[in-house]
């Protein structure tokens, strides 16, 4: 593993552009090589009424409307051939898996832990600064990944396509529900983040 601080261009956010079909571009260095991430939004991840239920000890349930940014993407590495991506940058945090040939690598920020001791050993701030770990297929025989699409960029585009199609005929999105329980040591470990965390999982 090696930590890294990643360069987030058009914070986050989308931008449609003729000239470019990513939303959001990540750069940084890893294990000696440069890294080039391009992103779009992931569509209708989530329907936007979403609500959490929070239950304590007595079995009281409390819920409120899922309180984070639309902040989820898919996307490919630019730098790296047969790549992909499924990453989240909320309020500046990455979190997420990459993907290209016999590597996995995986991407998250800093713990409480961790950034306290960056700060205190290299006497600068640790607000950046994320974890990076990669983990080749050669190394099991017992891992099986998943084809990436034959082209990404097609599949983006086709994507945009039939959502457009979509809201040109007024067709509401339809979503598929699920059930997803966090236990407390999930939430403890992952607060504030918790909700944001979890459907970075979901978004892999």
């Amino acid at each position: 593993y090696e930590l890294f601080e990643p360069v987030i261009e058009n914070g986050g956010r989308y931008r449609r552009s003729s000239d470019h079909q990513f939303a959001t571009q990540v750069t940084f260095n890893a294990f000696g090589e440069n890294y080039q991430l391009d992103l779009v939004p992931a569509p209708r991840f989530y329907r936007p009424d979403l609500e959490v239920e929070y239950v304590d000890t007595h079995g009281n349930v409390t819920r409120k409307r899922l309180d984070v940014d639309d902040c989820f993407y898919h996307g490919q590495l630019t730098s790296h051939n047969v790549s992909t991506a499924a990453v989240s940058i909320c309020n500046g945090v990455m979190r997420g898996v990459l993907s290209h040939r016999d590597d996995t690598i995986y991407v998250t920020p800093l713990t409480t832990d961790h950034a306290q001791e960056f700060s205190k050993r290299y006497k600068r701030s640790s607000n950046n600064m994320h974890l990076i770990y990669r983990r080749n297929t050669e190394d099991t025989d017992k891992y099986c990944d998943v084809e990436p699409p034959p082209s990404y960029t097609a599949f983006s585009e086709l994507t945009a396509e039939a959502a457009q199609t979509i809201e040109n005929r007024n067709i509401p999105p339809k979503y598929l529900e699920m059930c997803v329980i966090l236990d407390n040591d999930f939430v403890t470990r992952h607060t504030p983040d918790h909700e944001a965390y979890a459907l970075t999982l979901l978004n892999i």
